[in-house]
């Protein structure tokens, strides 16, 4: 699980710090982060977005329903790299993570110049019997610790590959496609055990920016696609779920379903939900749905992975859906969650059913300075306490403060322009 992020130069934030770890070397399983608009809330997801894109996982889909989308672009992560770089500035964007698991942990660090380019990769974790630097990289070479890679062959493949791609890939990338290509047995054979367990950490993660198009392979179209006919149990489990959890959560949904053809190319098929309208069940498509439910259903995806043990990153989860039913379905999903679910928020109803150990606010200084604080550690809240009345009377920072807005005025500036 992530334990800390660390970012200077990255989008509006010049040096920022988000600390996850709990009580007794522990992390916390869930977190959920707000602040004004425009305070940069959506930073910390689009921070894991380029990481985990850096490490390979995301691509750039030119059509969402292309499914042929090239396994690696270099050139989008150089852009999606310059396009995150704070404006005005000339220093390097640099991204550092801690990530804890099995008693252990590891630290990344890669390094992007104002024009996109990866500079400087580094994971530090266990070595041997004491915590060291598994591997180094930047313009000079690459330097990997005794053992890392035991297969001479491998080794050099991934050196030849390393210097190759140096600038448009890093080496994490690299390792990461050899593992997904590899079978266990090699890999436990010829590399260092403690990256391994570090790769497999990552195959945990899903990151769900608002601002980026996600492709994963193994991802299904949730209300419509096409699938193949091997993967029909795929549908049918998807389907059970989704019926489960929207009869639970609405009086008037009787359960869902997937219209299916059986087609040359697989199985397209079709949610449509059996809803209670006017004293008639009346089967509905869930693309004529609201928005609101479509939003529900997007969400549904990063819980029911937090609660299997994965690492969920989710911008506005909540957003477009009733603050009571998201509040009611967070406080059914937190005792649940075997992974970790970090979500931003505009929803304060949900403050008062979180602990404020969860609770994190973006505050924004008078020179624009931004700072991220669990509110545990800005003032000690007892269990009579309403956390979001304090988050209301500015305890905390992260609210707006307008000044007279002068409407007339500023409706009148049309007409004397007109």
């Amino acid at each position: 699980m992530l334990r800390r992020m660390a970012l200077r130069n990255f989008q509006s934030f010049s040096d920022i710090e988000f600390d996850l770890s709990g009580k007794a070397g522990s992390v916390k399983s869930h977190a959920f982060v707000y602040g004004e608009n425009g305070s940069g809330k959506s930073n910390l997801i689009n921070a894991v977005f380029l990481f985990m894109a850096s490490a390979g996982k995301y691509v750039r889909m030119s059509n969402p329903s292309d499914q042929d989308a090239s396994a690696s672009d270099d050139g989008w992560l150089g852009e999606l790299a310059r396009d995150m770089h704070m404006i005005g500035s000339s220093e390097p964007m640099c991204l550092d993570f801690d990530f804890s698991y099995d008693g252990t942990g590891a630290s990344y660090s890669i390094d992007f110049s104002p024009d996109g380019r990866i500079i400087y990769e580094r994971l530090e974790c266990k070595v041997n019997s004491r915590r060291g630097v598994l591997f180094e990289a930047d313009d000079k070479g690459i330097y990997m610790v005794r053992g890392l890679i035991r297969d001479k062959v491998f080794r050099d493949r991934i050196r030849s590959h390393s210097a190759q791609y140096w600038g448009s890939r890093s080496l994490l990338h690299i390792l990461m496609d050899e593992m997904n290509r590899s079978n266990l047995q090699f890999l436990e054979s010829n590399l260092n055990a403690n990256l391994l367990r570090f790769l497999e950490e990552l195959k945990k993660v899903d990151v769900y920016p608002t601002t980026q198009s996600i492709r994963e392979s193994d991802a299904l179209e949730i209300i419509s696609g096409r699938i193949a006919a091997s993967r029909e149990s795929d549908l049918d489990k998807l389907e059970e779920i989704i019926s489960e959890f929207f009869s639970r959560l609405y009086s008037d949904v009787k359960g869902t379903y997937y219209n299916r053809e059986a087609t040359s190319d697989g199985i397209r098929y079709e949610l449509f939900f059996r809803k209670q309208i006017s004293g008639t069940v009346r089967d509905i498509p869930a693309r004529m749905e609201s928005a609101g439910t479509k939003k529900m259903m997007a969400a549904l995806t990063p819980i029911l992975r937090a609660v299997d043990g994965k690492i969920e990153f989710v911008d506005e989860m909540d957003s477009g859906v009733h603050d009571l039913l998201i509040t009611n379905v967070m406080e059914q999903t937190i005792p649940a969650i075997k992974g970790q679910l970090v979500s931003t928020t505009h929803n304060t109803c949900l403050m008062d059913s979180l602990s404020p150990d969860s609770v994190y606010v973006i505050g924004v200084d008078r020179k624009g300075f931004k700072k991220i604080r669990c509110v545990s550690s800005i003032e000690r809240i007892r269990s009579t306490n309403s956390i979001r009345h304090k988050y209301y009377e500015g305890n905390f920072l992260g609210i707006p403060y307008i000044a007279d807005l002068g409407l007339t005025d500023i409706a009148s500036i049309w007409e004397r322009k007109g």
